[in-house]
């Protein structure tokens, strides 16, 4: 949520329905807005944004962020493109699923994967489930639809 006056004083989300439940968004009679993002406070105040909360995966009662689990994988030297989302799971509510680029010249395997992330996320962050393909379905804009992932891969006899 942001908050300030270049949010637009005076405009109103009617979108739930009326006023009412617009005005409750707004703080010192500025509207604020609900961006959809989660983020952290450090001491200092600074504000650091660490995925969208549609796309955080909870996991056994943990929070996931799958920005940083992308961080992870992106330190490997054979990983050219990746995309990390939640898919559902009967033990944890949701697991770490990952669909891969590999590199050219590159064959990955997933133990290797798991090992490589070991390095840099807890162990409840590492992808369990990972698909190795050729692209990432993405909008017109280059946007990673993680949706279209989750429709593919959230089976969980699938690969």
């Amino acid at each position: 949520m942001t908050n300030g006056p270049e949010r637009g004083r005076g405009m109103r989300d009617l979108s739930k329905g009326s006023v009412e439940a617009a005005n409750k968004a707004l703080r010192d009679e500025e509207l604020a807005l609900l961006s959809g993002d989660v983020g952290r406070l450090d001491d200092e105040g600074n504000l650091t944004i660490l995925d969208r909360k549609k796309d955080v995966i909870i996991t056994g009662s943990e929070n996931v962020y799958c920005s940083e689990v992308e961080a992870a994988l992106y330190k490997h030297p054979g990983i050219h493109e990746a995309a990390v989302f939640g898919v559902p799971d009967e033990k944890w509510g949701e697991a770490v699923c990952a669909a891969i680029v590999p590199a050219s010249g590159y064959a990955l395997r997933q133990e290797e994967i798991i090992e490589h992330c070991r390095q840099y996320i807890g162990g409840y962050k590492i992808p369990r489930r990972m698909a190795f393909v050729e692209a990432l379905p993405k909008t017109a804009l280059g946007k990673v639809l993680r949706t279209e992932l989750r429709r593919m891969y959230g089976d969980p006899d699938r690969p």
